[in-house]
């Protein structure tokens, strides 16, 4: 039985572009916040604080005393 050449793997000279694609998607988050955090709505830049620091202070000892600490010192 004869041996079989293996071919050799094509080279993928497109690697550049998933980091192109990841770079793309990073600016539009970006400008998207940007944009978004340009409106001049105080009733929603409120309830934008409200809902932070509710997250961050779950995230934070899970709300225990550490977060109601820390609560205590920015709100």
């Amino acid at each position: 039985m004869a041996k079989k050449k293996h071919e050799e793997e094509h080279e993928n000279h497109e690697r550049w572009l998933v980091s192109y694609a990841d770079f793309i998607t990073l600016l539009f988050a970006f400008f998207t916040v940007l944009y978004a955090t340009s409106q001049h709505d105080i009733s929603k830049a409120q309830e934008f604080q409200r809902s932070i620091q509710k997250a961050f202070r779950s995230y934070i000892d899970f709300g225990g005393l550490l977060g109601k600490r820390l609560y205590d010192c920015f709100g």
